[in-house]
């Protein structure tokens, strides 16, 4: 019996050679003698809550996760215990319907020994639940922030839409700092050359809304420098890192497809 832990790693690792994203968590399978998949249950709550190996441990994340989230609306304004309220019931809706299409979809599985030919099936059975958990259950369509607009006066939602602006182009820098980090690995910049490439990122584009999994994150924000102006782009590369960062660009560009059917397997 052949051991083998199958690891979905990002693919901003595959640029590099090296595992430098936070991966896709996977379950281990095992390849048995008679060319059988053995997939188990386990293996499934893996698939589907990676570092959370337990049904009640996703849950509880998931539970944690909305009190982080409300308060976070209440680092912007005062809410009363009844907006509070109102906007935990929207956010226990969204945990529930989530949960519940995990119930339907692992009552439709087998367990046990899965053919190699029909695992590829299995697998995107359970990567759309893998997707949206690790994405969050809150997300721009998620009941709960629906119910920000009507749930928040007109002087709350201007706190609020001010401080999610502060910090979205904070996440923004952030992920601006990782990509240009995995970018000094293949062509090493100085440092005024990643200050002009933030600083042009946040002054002329727009703090992305969806960056997919974590995996994209580094795509998401090629695709954001593809979008400056090519001039005073090119003035910050020689020729020699000018030709390199093309091709991640283009790479990037070829990823927008993939991009576009995580958002839409999310509803985003």
């Amino acid at each position: 019996m052949v051991h083998r832990q199958l690891i979905v790693s990002s693919l901003a690792a595959l640029v590099f050679g090296c595992l430098t994203a936070l991966p896709v968590a996977a379950a281990e399978l095992v390849v048995m003698q008679n060319d059988l998949i053995q997939f188990t249950e386990q293996s499934f709550i893996q698939n589907v809550f990676g570092k959370h190996r337990t049904y009640t441990a996703a849950r509880e994340h998931s539970e944690k996760t909305l009190q982080v989230q409300i308060e976070y609306i209440e680092n912007a304004v005062t809410l009363s215990d009844k907006q509070r309220g109102k906007l935990e019931l929207a956010g226990q809706a969204d945990i529930h319907r989530f949960f519940t299409d995990y119930e339907t979809v692992k009552r439709g599985m087998t367990f046990g020994g899965i053919p190699r030919d029909e695992w590829q099936e299995v697998w995107q059975r359970t990567q759309p639940l893998s997707t949206r958990f690790a994405a969050g259950l809150h997300g721009p369509r998620s009941l709960l922030v629906k119910s920000i607009a009507s749930t928040l006066g007109p002087e709350q939602r201007e706190s609020f839409d001010a401080m999610k602006r502060e910090r979205d182009v904070a996440i923004y820098i952030d992920n601006i700092r990782m990509t240009l980090a995995l970018i000094d690995r293949k062509v090493p910049l100085t440092r005024q050359q990643r200050e002009t490439i933030t600083e042009m990122l946040v002054r002329t584009t727009d703090p992305p809304q969806f960056y997919g999994q974590a995996s994209m994150r580094f795509y998401v924000i090629l695709i954001q420098m593809a979008e400056l102006p090519r001039p005073q782009f090119k003035a910050v590369f020689n020729d020699d890192e000018q030709k390199l960062i093309d091709g991640l660009l283009r790479e990037a560009t070829a990823m927008q497809r993939t991009l576009k059917l995580q958002q839409e397997a999310l509803g985003q």
